[in-house]
């Protein structure tokens, strides 16, 4: 195996990931001031499961404004999510990165990897299936737990206090 490199520079940062004969390493860079660089280095031998999903359209948003006042505005230079699950230290870790799903480079990555680690690709399941395995919610989902949490928790807030004051007879 030759070291394979993807690229992308996205809205809110840049990934780097590079693969080799015994080692994935990937660098991110977020763009916001306090952002700091990360870099993953994982033997391949601990990688535990790993595969490419779709995002949802609420992760490319960019701004709530079009600049034509079109609605939102998106960030198309990516349309998936590449997550890895890898042991470190005895725990199983998990790890999320924007993706172009259908740029070159990162399709020779994946067959690459698929390769090496073939036990490991959860690349022919459903993404919901894939997401299971790997032990990580949808994006939908945490998107459905907030909203629910921004609604839910004020309602829960007022009841509460209709039902203390009607307990003490709004005293």
């Amino acid at each position: 195996m030759t070291v394979t490199r993807y690229r992308l520079e996205h809205h809110r940062g840049t990934v780097d990931i590079t693969l080799s004969n015994a080692l994935l390493v990937v660098r991110s860079q977020g763009n916001a001031l306090l952002d700091k660089p990360k870099a993953v280095e994982v033997p391949l031998t601990d990688i535990r499961h790993f595969c490419v999903v779709p995002v949802i359209r609420a992760q490319q948003i960019i701004s709530r404004r079009n600049p034509d006042d079109s609605g939102f505005l998106y960030d198309e230079s990516f349309d998936s999510e590449l997550i890895v699950s890898f042991q470190r230290e005895g725990k199983l870790l998990k790890r999320r990165y924007f993706v172009s799903q259908s740029d070159p480079d990162l399709l020779e990555l994946l067959s690459e990897l698929t390769d090496a680690r073939p036990d490991a690709s959860l690349a022919g399941l459903e993404p919901r299936e894939a997401l299971r395995r790997i032990g990580v919610m949808s994006a939908r989902t945490v998107v459905w737990i907030i909203v629910g949490a921004l609604v839910g928790l004020p309602v829960l807030v007022t009841l509460g206090a209709l039902t203390y004051f009607i307990a003490t007879g709004f005293k």
